[in-house]
């Protein structure tokens, strides 16, 4: 349920940021730095995890196996995803 809360508030979040910038009195352009590029892919990243873990640990017809080859798959994403937020944090106090 978290994780459903936190995908929504970052989709939230996103379309605020491009609002922001397309409503502005000076449009700022979208997607200009590389910090833009890290955050959104972050984000998609994080939603196609939950989907796939989801579906992949949650999901009763899905053979054992499966699952056993999928584990170390998703813990390395989620450690690349967590990698990726630290680093659009990091950038994004940069600018």
């Amino acid at each position: 349920v978290i994780q459903v809360a936190v995908l929504v508030f970052a989709s939230i979040a996103l379309k605020a940021v491009f609002d922001s910038h397309n409503k502005a009195a000076k449009p700022i352009p979208n997607m200009y730095s590389i910090h833009s590029w890290v955050g959104l892919g972050a984000v998609i990243l994080f939603g196609l995890q939950w989907v796939a873990g989801f579906v992949s640990f949650l999901f009763p017809k899905l053979s054992d196996g499966l699952r056993r080859w999928y584990l170390p798959h998703h813990r390395f994403w989620g450690l690349t995803i967590f990698g990726m937020v630290i680093t659009a944090c990091l950038m994004g106090l940069t600018e």
